[in-house]
């Protein structure tokens, strides 16, 4: 699982933090993409992650492109989550509130 964290104002200002405990989730992922061996029990909540990269690019990778996968994998879940949670969907829908706030003027 990416955050576990309950979303709040970060998230709905469509910015997405994620937690430091991923950097390790994240090499130990990589280490079982390269070296094609099951997912441990710690990384459970990776499993539909890992399914992913493996139908799109293969069993067989590098640990250099284990990682831009990895990266692009978690950066296409965080698109989506702000796609759900975001206030405003669109930039132009932020700063028509702005400039209705009288906080902001357009160029």
């Amino acid at each position: 699982m990416l955050k576990k964290e309950p979303n709040g104002l970060l998230e709905a200002q469509g910015l997405f933090i994620l937690p430091g405990r991923l950097e390790y989730q994240i090499a130990e992922l990589n280490d079982c993409l390269v070296n094609k061996t099951a997912l441990p029990a710690d990384l459970a909540d990776f499993k539909l992650l890992h399914k992913e990269i493996i139908k799109h690019n293969g069993k067989e990778m590098s640990k250099v492109e284990a990682s831009i996968y990895i990266k692009a994998e978690i950066g296409s879940v965080c698109e989506r989550i702000l796609d759900n949670i975001a206030v405003f969907k669109t930039a132009d829908e932020t700063a028509d509130f702005l400039v209705g706030l009288g906080s902001f003027k357009r160029k």
